[in-house]
């Protein structure tokens, strides 16, 4: 899992959250270094991304990863405090504030293979 967040509280909290669900995750804290990590690590099963970051958001991060064939497959889950007029395939919207049943839900849709 990659996370793309700026507010150190709230990537604390989500780091805890995602390895407490057992996921192994990745912090990043911009969409920046979101595209950097991808291009050097394993791709994750999915990537949360904050909306509103410094030097390239979750929007700018979302449109280079559709643009990459090796990235546009990844499923997106963009956190936000309102729902954007946009939308990308393999993007979801969860809306801020959360629980944290909402976030591993979402997760867990979006991971599941796909049906046959």
């Amino acid at each position: 899992m990659l996370l793309v967040e700026d507010d150190a509280d709230v990537g604390e909290v989500l780091v805890e959250l995602l390895q407490d669900a057992d996921y192994r995750v990745s912090w990043v804290q911009n969409g920046h270094e979101a595209l950097l990590h991808l291009q050097r690590e394993p791709l994750p099963v999915a990537i949360i991304c904050d909306l509103q970051m410094p030097l390239m958001d979750g929007h700018s991060l979302v449109e280079q990863l559709g643009r990459s064939p090796r990235l546009s497959a990844i499923p997106v889950l963009v956190v936000s405090g309102s729902v954007p007029s946009w939308s990308a395939p393999h993007v979801r919207f969860l809306r801020k504030p959360f629980t944290n049943e909402q976030m591993l839900e979402q997760l867990s849709e979006i991971t599941r293979p796909p049906r046959p």
